[in-house]
């Protein structure tokens, strides 16, 4: 999806930041994406550092809870997100946070495919 959609938004979703790091450093390993490119993200990282993260670059690390906070806050435009890969997805039940992003990128009319 990277390759494919050249100005979408490539997200990664785990459950702690530990599961995010240890993405990440796959992620590197094996797919070759350049750093420039993607942003880790989390509660810590300041509101409008993300904001700024998700203008400039195309593929992100975060927790759900992270991610669903900046959709409904305007940092993230979820139109343009265009896969979500999601870990552990066997935790989107009920209300949990993966969930609740999924459903907000379908209301914002985003077209997108989820990996879990």
């Amino acid at each position: 999806f990277y390759r494919w959609f050249p100005t979408g938004k490539v997200v990664f979703l785990a459950p702690t930041r530990p599961l995010v790091t240890q993405q990440i450093e796959a992620c590197y390993n094996i797919m070759g994406i350049p750093e420039i490119h993607t942003a880790e993200m989390s509660g810590k990282t300041k509101q409008d550092q993300r904001g700024q993260l998700w203008e400039e670059r195309r593929l992100f690390f975060c927790t759900p809870q992270t991610f669903q906070k900046d959709i409904e806050d305007g940092r993230c435009n979820a139109r343009n997100v265009v896969c979500v890969v999601v870990d552990e997805a066997h935790k989107a039940t009920g209300k949990y946070a993966y969930v609740q992003v999924i459903d907000l990128i379908e209301q914002a009319g985003g077209k997108f495919r989820v990996l879990g």
